[in-house]
């Protein structure tokens, strides 16, 4: 394939509000490169988020024809499997540690990227046949980064750039035999012990569950003990220890550290199958917690491939 890459633009912060911007439609695009940076005063006091600064943004949303949502997720979540699935870390400049600094830069790195890189199936998204394509973003507000005395956004931008096929007509690529990789986050309160439900969409195929735990609003590794991932309400996927599970993450997408709080369930590792749920009656993961000692829930973003119509 020919890539060729180009800067679309950026979005500008404003507190609690959203930003569009319109994705050209005239190719096949494989990713999109997504760059916040900014720059801040620390005040008086310090008191950094533990995501700071992803939790600037609060939401990614790539819309198609004005009302399909191909992506919905947190920038945070999005940098946080970015990392699983890149194995590195990627570019993350906090805000500062240090009182009273003034015209502090800050920065973090993430991806939307729509292609699986498999070889029985094209998964590029083939925006020339969309009536629109838009990246939405909602931001967050200063406390969300830093809720020290003092703190100050000064001015921030989302820089955004894409990768797209160049020639899509010479790699014999069609839209119609083209796959599209959703992602969806969603987020479960827990406010009690017991087995917590989150029932997933049907009609697609899942690659991948990333699973965010979090306690006393923190990313927490003791809250939930095990999850079973469960078809139709009686197969077992998969049932495993959360611990287990993160120990497992380690190795199989080879990090050096692995993030509090988090595993990622993987159906398509290894040679293993894709989890089809067109036909199924239901699909959810189960999770075994104790008790929350502050604010807590589970936050789920799926990874799902909408196969094309033959």
């Amino acid at each position: 394939m020919v890539m060729h890459k180009r800067y679309l633009g950026s979005l500008t912060y404003s507190t609690n509000g959203k930003s569009t911007l319109e994705i050209p439609k005239d190719s096949f695009i494989k990713k999109l490169t997504l760059r916040l940076r900014g720059q801040c005063d620390s005040g008086t006091a310090v008191a950094r988020s533990e995501n700071n600064p992803c939790e600037l943004i609060k939401r990614l949303e790539v819309v198609a024809n004005g009302k399909d949502t191909i992506k919905s997720v947190s920038f945070t979540n999005s940098f946080l499997m970015d990392k699983y699935q890149s194995g590195t870390t990627q570019e993350r400049t906090q805000t500062p540690s240090a009182v009273s600094q003034s015209n502090q830069a800050f920065s973090a790195t993430s991806y939307v990227d729509f292609d699986l890189d498999r070889d029985e199936l094209d998964t590029l998204l083939p925006a020339q046949e969309l009536n629109s394509l838009q990246l939405i973003v909602t931001w967050g507000q200063a406390t969300d980064i830093d809720t020290g005395t003092g703190f100050n956004v000064d001015f921030a931008y989302l820089d955004v750039s894409l990768e797209e096929e160049g020639n899509p007509e010479m790699m014999g690529l069609e839209a119609k035999n083209m796959g599209v990789l959703k992602e969806f986050e969603i987020s479960q309160d827990v406010t009690g012990s017991g087995v917590q439900t989150i029932k997933l969409p049907l009609g697609n195929v899942y690659q991948k569950l990333f699973v965010k735990v979090i306690n006393n609003s923190l990313q927490d590794n003791t809250l939930c003990t095990d999850y079973e991932v469960l078809l139709n309400g009686l197969q077992t996927l998969r049932k495993e220890r959360f611990d287990m599970s993160r120990a497992e993450d380690k190795t199989e997408y080879g990090l050096e550290t692995i993030e509090n709080g988090i595993t990622l369930i993987d159906f398509d590792l290894a040679g293993s199958e894709p989890i089809d749920t067109v036909n199924a009656s239901s699909f959810e993961v189960k999770l075994n917690c104790g008790s929350p000692t502050g604010t807590a829930k589970i936050e789920v973003v799926t990874q799902e491939l909408i196969l094309p119509v033959r």
